[in-house]
């Protein structure tokens, strides 16, 4: 006998993404504790900096798991507004995360580095939203001299 697919009709959400891996179940775990899951998941177009086990681990979780609040500004300030692949985001431009803090991504070597962060895994894709994971939590990017290029 055969069996026909019905999965046109499955779409792959941001938390469906996150929750695939376990390397990133930390902050999976964070995005549905914090009760931010419905607004991630209703976000469109939107690129996730998750951070993984090692980078979550570095990371004071007891604040971020304690208070709500807290632990969504963490979450805001690894999602950037626009769906990238990370070879297609501008590697001299600075991005404003939804939260308060910039990103800016270079490559070195053949890897992609985002503010203090490599990436260790990425181009990970749901509907509206691509993941890539990296191995700390993001600090806000401040512009100097050494970030800008010359013509």
């Amino acid at each position: 006998s055969t069996s026909t697919s019905t999965s046109t009709s499955t779409s792959t959400s941001a938390t469906d993404v996150l929750g695939s891996r376990q390397d990133i179940a930390t902050f999976a775990l964070l995005v549905e504790r914090s009760g931010y899951e419905g607004t991630i998941n209703s976000m469109a177009n939107i690129t996730i900096f998750a951070v993984n086990e090692d980078g979550m681990g570095d990371t004071d979780l007891s604040g971020l798991f304690k208070n709500s609040v807290s632990g969504i500004a963490f979450l805001k300030n690894h999602i950037i507004p626009g769906t990238f692949d990370i070879e297609d985001l501008d590697l001299r431009m600075r991005r404003q995360t939804i939260g308060t803090y910039f990103v800016f991504v270079k490559e070195s070597a053949g890897t992609y580095i985002v503010n203090n962060a490599n990436v260790t895994a990425s181009n990970l894709d749901g509907d509206v939203c691509v993941v890539h994971v990296i191995n700390a939590a993001l600090e806000d990017h401040v512009f100097t001299s050494s970030t800008s290029t010359s013509t």
